[in-house]
């Protein structure tokens, strides 16, 4: 029984040294004598830098990028050849009776140098009234004189109009150089 008993701690000596370093290499907790590890240490100092590797091969060349923004104004240019002459300007004509209907462009005015009665200004966007032939009630008369001139002319030559005997524009209910609002017609 004492040989057994011998053989018998053996195993159990044997059985517990491979279990230490069993327990060592993949738990590392304990070393072999079971005691518990300590606190990390702190780290040490970093080592110097190697040497530099050799240079690799240049890359191909990429996309073009996006568009920068606008650069600054430029200085300025020298002055370019005058322009071509302009639209004439608004003349004042005068005379000592009153104004044909047709006399002056748009925009003209006429004194009477008799009255010292100013008309105008000559507005075709009336129907080729005035405002003032139109306030005074020489529209109708106008109107009946430019109709008999038509119509002569188509009577002379009727080949000129194609569709119909002319007519002129329908005369203009009111005219207006400042039209008052609704309130002001209602005073």
């Amino acid at each position: 029984m004492i040989q057994d008993n011998a053989v018998t701690r053996g195993k159990i000596a044997q059985n517990s040294v491979n279990s230490a370093k069993v327990e060592d290499a993949s738990i590392q907790s304990k070393d072999l004598a079971g005691s518990i590890r300590g606190q990390r240490g702190v780290p040490g100092r970093k080592g110097g830098s190697g040497a530099a590797g050799p240079r690799g091969a240049a890359g191909k060349k990429g996309d073009a990028g996006v568009a920068g923004t606008q650069g600054p104004v430029g200085a300025a240019g020298s002055q370019g050849p005058a322009g071509a002459a302009g639209i004439g300007g608004r003349t004042s004509l005068s005379g000592s009776t009153e104004p044909a209907s047709l006399t002056g462009k748009d925009g003209d005015f006429y004194i009477n140098t008799t009255t010292d009665t100013l008309f105008g200004p000559q507005d075709s966007g009336i129907d080729l009234m005035t405002p003032e032939a139109v306030h005074y009630g020489q529209a109708t008369r106008l109107h009946a004189q430019r109709a008999r001139v038509l119509t002569d002319a188509y009577a002379r030559m009727p080949e000129r109009f194609v569709r119909q005997p002319p007519q002129p524009p329908a005369l203009p209910a009111a005219v207006w150089i400042n039209k008052p609002t609704p309130q002001e017609i209602a005073h």
